[in-house]
């Protein structure tokens, strides 16, 4: 399979936040204390960062989830990235925790580790380990050989882009070039 297509297409953007979604909702399923089962009545999902510049990428991505799913809204909690891991790991082992979170293994192994956490769908495992990834950032959503959640960045995407020389660009140009 060609690096960045999936079925033949492009990964265009919006395939890429839906595909962000479709990982963050199939992850709440193993952040909560009961199965995930599509309710018919409103939800509310809760969105952890500790990346406040995130922000309005995820009310993005819950805008044009919630214009699918009207039952469907969100609320967003954004700190600084320690306070953000102390909060979740006070949190979910306690079942309190948010239903969507973006932090990367160093934390949340210890979830894997407590069953509090599933692996991902097979769907999204095979889309994870299709080749549009780099390797290492495959490896990096590896833990004991079953993979947990996906990426977000898209230079994380296997494209062929340039690693950004130290102190020659700022992240905006290095995401842009990516």
């Amino acid at each position: 399979m060609d690096a960045g297509r999936r079925e033949g297409r492009q990964v265009d953007r919006r395939t890429f936040l839906k595909l962000a979604t479709g990982a963050g909702l199939a992850t709440m399923g193993g952040l909560g204390p009961a199965p995930w089962v599509q309710a018919a009545s409103d939800v509310t999902l809760s969105i952890w960062t500790g990346f406040p510049e995130l922000v309005p990428f995820y009310k993005a991505v819950a805008e044009g989830y919630g214009k699918a799913h009207a039952n469907v809204k969100f609320t967003f909690f954004s700190t600084s990235l320690r306070e953000a891991e102390q909060k979740l790991s006070a949190a979910v082992p306690t079942g309190t925790g948010p239903d969507i979170y973006d932090i990367g293994t160093n934390i949340s192994v210890k979830f894997i580790d407590g069953g509090l956490l599933s692996p991902n769908p097979p769907d999204v495992d095979q889309y994870l380990k299709s080749g549009a990834w780099n390797p290492s950032v495959v490896d990096f959503f590896t833990v004991s050989g079953k993979t947990y959640g996906l990426p977000l960045i898209r230079c994380s995407r296997r494209r062929g882009s340039r690693r950004p020389r130290p102190r020659s660009r700022s992240w905006s140009r290095t995401r842009a070039s990516s």
